[in-house]
């Protein structure tokens, strides 16, 4: 207990409602002392430098050289010059060496200094910090010396440097996305190259992050255990799973199709090969729940902006942020217990839908592997016709029958009309009956069957979504990834 009787978690509670209050006032003060930047015109027009990084304007004395090259002509503001920088040593970074000011014996190397505390960032080699072995260790500046690399065993030699001296501080740090795809030469990936190799090119940008974790700490344990210990012990683990083991599961499938733009702490941004991005989503959404020994409190939520290769950084980032909050704010009816209760969150968008990932995404993904492979097969494949029909009665059922309105702009079809389940009833005869595959056929059969009696797979499943929203939506990601594939045969 603390005084005025209050527990830690009375404080937690405090601490988020002024956090939250600061949020919804913002720019309170900047409005009043910087009336000018917010309501009169910043730009001055003309040739005049420009930011190669965000466009805004540039005064000649504020701007840096992007490149040290004398045909350099790129300019940037301080900040992002900082932040260029920044990803440069960190992409080669074996140690992090934090001092409080310049040392004099590195001189000659870059530094940082992020707040302007006076505190300096060295990022350098081990070959770095041996050659200067006897300055370190009879330093009288406060040193601390930060592992970011681990060998191929996992060791990350934190205690034995060999630099040890009476102010040197050791530690180590995991970064998420300490490496990068590469190219022949060990470049990294244009953006370009990442969305894949065939004509048709897609890049996805996911954004996941931990559900309900300021309610986690809030009211996750019992009165009695609440500690700082137990506090920093949950986030220094959740913060372990997002900066460390993340790269365990990029190096085993992913690191030739994806880049981890940033994780750690409870959340991560990924872009990549639409597809990839996506299906790493899941592996990590899957890592994540044996993480935390399969606890239903801890879940992620997250949205995916698939975009063209060329599209703009910033807009899609923007994007997949507008598609995370759609599976925020995402319900699912929970009927396993015969209680009808609702499962928020737990999610992911895609193409603008939200799904819950264990009930409706699974039975997407299944659909969608089921007709990439039927579309695919050697002799007597499914048309491609059949995705042609489906997407075409999903939009005259939107269009013609009772739907619902929802808050992110889309719809929900509530009834078939009559008109159209003709119309399928027809189509699909017609298909199933050309059929020479029975495999194939019963697929036809099955596709019309789910959507007049609403099931899948002869199952009801507890969603808002009518059968024929998740047969469309499992045909559009088939197309994509065949056309992404460069799939022979139909696309």
């Amino acid at each position: 207990m603390l005084r005025n009787e209050k527990s830690l978690s009375d404080v937690w509670q405090d601490l988020f409602d002024r956090r939250n209050a600061a949020k919804r006032h913002r720019y309170p003060e900047e409005l009043i002392n910087n009336y000018d930047k917010f309501f009169l015109p910043g730009d001055s027009g003309g040739e005049t430098l420009r930011d190669a990084v965000t466009g805004d304007e540039l005064k000649e004395e504020d701007a840096r050289r992007l490149s040290n090259d004398d045909d350099g002509n790129e300019y940037v503001s301080e900040l992002n010059w900082k932040q260029v920088f920044l990803g440069k040593k960190l992409r080669d970074a074996e140690l992090l060496v934090i001092s409080d000011g310049p040392l004099t014996y590195w001189s000659e190397r870059d530094f940082i200094d992020p707040a302007g505390l006076g505190f300096c960032f060295y990022f350098l080699s081990k070959k770095d910090v041996e050659t200067r072995r006897e300055e370190l260790q009879s330093s009288a500046d406060k040193v601390k010396i930060i592992s970011l690399k681990a060998d191929a065993n996992g060791n990350c030699d934190f205690l034995n440097t060999g630099v040890q001296g009476y102010n040197n501080v050791f530690g180590f740090d995991f970064l998420g996305g300490n490496d990068f795809p590469k190219d022949e030469e060990g470049y990294p990936l244009t953006f370009d190259k990442l969305a894949g190799k065939s004509d048709f090119k897609r890049l996805g940008y996911l954004r996941m992050d931990v559900d309900n974790l300021g309610m986690i700490f809030r009211s996750g344990l019992p009165k009695e255990m609440i500690t700082l210990s137990r506090y920093a012990a949950l986030s220094r683990n959740l913060d372990w799973f997002f900066k460390g083991y993340i790269n365990t599961i990029w190096k085993e499938k992913y690191h030739q199709d994806t880049s981890i733009i940033y994780s750690g702490g409870d959340d991560l941004f990924l872009i990549g090969r639409w597809d990839k991005v996506l299906e790493f989503g899941n592996d990590i959404r899957k890592s994540f729940k044996k993480y935390v020994c399969f606890n239903p409190s801890f879940s992620l939520s997250g949205g995916i902006a698939i975009v063209p290769g060329k599209y703009p950084v910033k807009k899609a980032s923007v994007d997949s942020e507008i598609m995370e909050k759609r599976a925020k704010s995402h319900f699912y009816e929970n009927n396993v217990n015969g209680d009808g209760s609702l499962i928020e969150k737990a999610a992911i968008t895609v193409l603008g839908i939200p799904l819950n990932w264990d009930n409706e995404y699974d039975t997407i993904e299944g659909l969608k592997d089921i007709l990439v492979e039927k579309l695919t097969q050697k002799d007597n494949f499914l048309p491609k016709s059949f995705i042609t029909k489906i997407e075409t009665h999903h939009s005259m059922a939107l269009r013609s029958g009772k739907s619902e309105a929802a808050t992110d702009d889309t719809s929900f079809i509530k009834e078939i009309p009559p008109k159209v389940k003709w119309m399928m009833a027809y189509d699909f005869g017609r298909m199933a009956y050309r059929m020479k595959d029975n495999d194939v056929k019963n697929l036809v059969k099955q596709c019309q069957r789910d959507i007049f009696s609403n099931t899948i797979n002869n199952k009801k499943i507890n969603t808002k979504y009518h059968s024929l929203e998740l047969w469309n939506l499992a045909a559009r990601l088939a197309e994509l990834q065949m056309r992404t594939q460069n799939t022979k045969n139909k696309f």
